[in-house]
């Protein structure tokens, strides 16, 4: 390593901790967020351009990555669990902390459905136990750790990948970048959720795959192909599925391209093809016995997509979103953000055509070859199907999918850096990872907006939505209210509930009811807590906000003061929080 490449990098490590420090402490915002983008910009653009060791630009976009993933809660101060599964989640763990057991939560317990995968739950709840770590502070950490390791199998199947195809070197960097920017990398993996293990298990299997491609006659790779099948299906619903219905394209696409006589003829290929079609007859079977025994709770929604694909095909109904698509504040969506987001969107996802039609034509007739192809057939195949049908997982199938996808856009990248002249490459390069950089800071995890309150004061958290981090302040009163004696808890924003409350009383859990207010005050004895102003709208949650679009807030929020008012009283107020009871 030279002594210029060792004073680049500690002078970005230095510049990374100054900015979450001014990020924290909200010292001199937007400006010093705008300000350490553009540095950040600029020393990746000189170790990319400018024969920088490699081994360090890979920690450098490591580096990028957890900051990218880490910019909500370093704003938030790491106080509250980003957005709204991760929270239940947690209350999974803290149920099997308190019970000493892993167990499948009961109906009619909201935690139904999440304690039915509980690897990540178990997982934590082990954590908590040796580490002595509360689970609370687990949920903050836990996110980075899972999303990191799934950044290092990306590596490693990019790097194999390249390697088998002969391809440019500059091509993992690239790819690593890339995967590091896309909107779809950041939202669950900086989050306490199954799919985020989800991920990085559906990523292990991906390396494994590739790793046994390359390796077909080593025992091996196909035992350990085998075993993560396992705690994929335990640790995950939608992946879990995906993987089964990935795998099955993959066997379906490469029976037509041997049908067509475009596969690869030779025994260790085939011993591949049966390798696969194996394992996801075995994803297959594990995936229904455990939600034939375990998770039954996913059964009604299996019967409801069969009845509603059967009226689809039927010509009885039409297709539409489900749920419902989101809406955002004005004050998160200026135009000038869409645009530069939409940009982002086409700088990532565009060259995957162009990267793919590259490797059909000009790599090297090997297994792994075939592997990226099918894949990506398959992959484009599962999207596809997704919107014609149900609109409802698109983006959750681009987030297992991304190791595959960011490896062909940096394929074009790569290839049309090497046919340009030096200086048009520095500045054809220089733009396009500025504007994603710049771009993937502004939006985050957004498509169609960004999260600018999180470093612009400028713009009122409460009024687009945004949970209130500092609802600790009323854990001592919270802890003098007996809430046993209550049939149901209601709640503008049910998350801090999962935090103040024991798990014995999260089946009485509610949001505050926004369509038919009268049933609020109609039970023998409740409560009502007020963390949000009586703000039914969640601009993260978009589709689930329990308010349609922020211009509703108003006319539910009057009608529940109205209610308030004539059936309950205030026990409890700080200027700030509220709580009523009957």
């Amino acid at each position: 390593m030279r002594k210029i490449e060792k004073i680049l990098f500690i002078t970005e490590l230095i510049l990374v901790i100054t900015l979450v420090i001014f990020l924290w402490y909200k010292i001199l915002l937007p400006q010093s967020y705008y300000m350490g983008i553009i540095l950040i910009v600029t020393f990746t653009i000189i170790s990319l351009n400018f024969n920088y060791s490699r081994k360090l630009l890979i920690i450098q976009i490591a580096l990028v990555f957890l900051l990218l993933r880490n910019v909500y809660d370093i704003s938030m101060n790491y106080s509250i669990i980003p957005f709204g599964d991760g929270n239940w989640d947690y209350g999974v763990v803290k149920t099997f902390l308190q019970k000493e057991s892993v167990f499948v939560i009961n109906e009619p317990n909201i935690l139904s459905l999440y304690s039915g995968w509980p690897l990540l739950h178990t997982f934590a709840a082990v954590l908590s136990s040796v580490s002595g770590l509360d689970a609370f502070h687990l949920a903050l950490l836990l996110p980075s750790i899972i999303s990191i390791t799934s950044f290092m199998f990306v590596y490693l199947l990019v790097e194999i990948m390249r390697k088998a195809l002969k391809l440019d070197t500059s091509i993992t960097p690239i790819a690593l970048l890339i995967y590091t920017v896309s909107p779809d990398s950041i939202f669950w993996p900086m989050q306490f959720v199954r799919q985020n293990i989800g991920i990085l298990l559906f990523t292990v299997i991906l390396y494994l795959i590739v790793k046994s491609v390359g390796n077909p006659s080593n025992p091996k790779y196909r035992a350990l192909l085998f075993f993560f099948i396992f705690p994929l299906v335990i640790g995950h619903h939608f992946t879990s599925f995906i993987a089964v219905v990935y795998l099955f394209l993959f066997s379906a696409f490469s029976v037509i391209g041997k049908r067509f006589g475009k596969d690869l003829k030779t025994d260790l290929w085939h011993q591949t093809r049966m390798t696969l079609l194996n394992l996801m007859l075995v994803a297959f079977s594990a995936l229904f016995v455990w939600w034939n025994y375990v998770a039954t709770m996913v059964w009604p929604y299996i019967i409801s997509g069969i009845e509603r694909l059967s009226r689809l095909i039927m010509g009885i109904r039409e297709v539409e979103f489900l749920p419902r698509q989101a809406s955002y504040p004005t004050l998160l969506t200026p135009p000038w953000v869409s645009s530069l987001l939409l940009l982002r969107d086409i700088l990532i996802y565009l060259p995957v055509f162009f990267g793919l039609l590259i490797i059909a034509k000009k790599a090297p007739k090997a297994s792994e070859k075939f592997f990226l192809v099918y894949s990506t057939l398959a992959f484009a195949s599962v999207i596809i199907l997704d919107n014609l049908i149900f609109k409802i997982g698109t983006i959750r199938i681009v987030a297992i999918s991304l190791p595959i996808l960011v490896l062909l856009s940096a394929v074009l990248y790569s290839y049309i850096q090497n046919k340009l002249k030096h200086i048009w490459k520095i500045s054809i390069t220089a733009t396009i990872v500025a504007t994603l950089l710049f771009s993937s800071f502004i939006g985050l995890w957004g498509h169609n907006f960004a999260p600018l309150h999180l470093y612009d004061p400028n713009i009122n958290s409460a009024e687009i939505g945004e949970r209130n981090k500092d609802f600790i302040r009323i854990a001592d009163f919270q802890a003098r209210i007996p809430i046993k004696n209550f049939d149901i808890v209601w709640a503008d924003d049910r998350s801090p509930l999962l935090l103040l409350l024991e798990p014995e009383d999260y089946s009485k859990i509610r949001w505050l009811p926004n369509k038919d207010v009268q049933k609020l005050g109609t039970y023998n004895h409740e409560i009502v807590y007020v963390f949000k102003d009586l703000n039914l709208y969640f601009y993260h949650a978009g589709i689930f906000s329990p308010v349609d679009t922020p211009e509703n807030v108003e006319i539910v929020k009057r009608a529940l003061e109205q209610r308030l008012e004539n059936k309950f009283n205030c026990i409890y107020s700080d200027g700030k929080y509220d709580v009523w009871s009957t």
